[in-house]
């Protein structure tokens, strides 16, 4: 008799971290590529992310609330005895909506107000995903005695949303969609 109860046991436990793992995986963020680059005087990013929207974000998404999908940049001084300081961030936040009437979807660059339509989900998230010639830093910035490093991470704003939605999701492991940080050297 112990020895089932301790089988369903270890049963109900992988079943319960096949399904949390299984909605982990449903909506993700991940870096693909990263290269940086020089061009006159400043070193400039390009990246590209795999973005996933998972079904209860595209229901409310097709359901007239739009999402905010926001990439951070930055770039650190790396110090040994105190941590490390943000010489600069670059922070790059686009608008997603689906227009009911064409079924397009609508991105807008928030800071410059670019706006582009698409004609499915698939083309708007790849617009959104792919980052090309950011300007990180100017080199002038930078001092040779120094070392510093860059960082980016793309997330889906949980602040943006409405307020009554709000309580829900930043409960909700499904809104928790976000890459994680990505680190390199920019000069040693």
């Amino acid at each position: 008799m112990m020895f089932e109860k301790h089988n369903y046991l270890r049963l109900f436990c992988v079943l319960l971290f096949g399904l949390v793992s299984f909605n982990c995986l449903a909506a993700t963020i991940k870096l693909k590529t990263l290269q940086l680059h020089e061009k006159e005087d400043a070193y400039l990013v390009d990246a590209d992310f795999a973005l996933d929207l998972n079904d209860e974000v595209m229901d409310a998404l097709l359901h007239g609330i739009p999402v905010q999908i926001h990439t951070d940049v930055q770039v650190h001084m790396i110090r040994d005895w105190y941590p490390d300081k943000t010489i600069k961030s670059v922070n790059l936040n686009h608008l997603l909506v689906h227009q009911p009437l064409t079924q397009d979807y609508l991105t807008i660059n928030l800071r410059t107000g670019e706006r582009q339509s698409f004609d499915n989900i698939n083309s708007a998230l790849s617009n959104l995903s792919s980052l090309s010639d950011v300007t990180l830093i100017k080199k002038n910035i930078l001092s040779e005695e120094q070392q510093y490093r860059g960082r980016i991470r793309m997330y889906l704003d949980l602040d943006s949303l409405p307020t009554p939605m709000r309580p829900q999701v930043y409960f909700s492991s499904k809104w928790d969609i976000s890459s994680d940080w990505h680190e390199w050297v920019i000069q040693e």
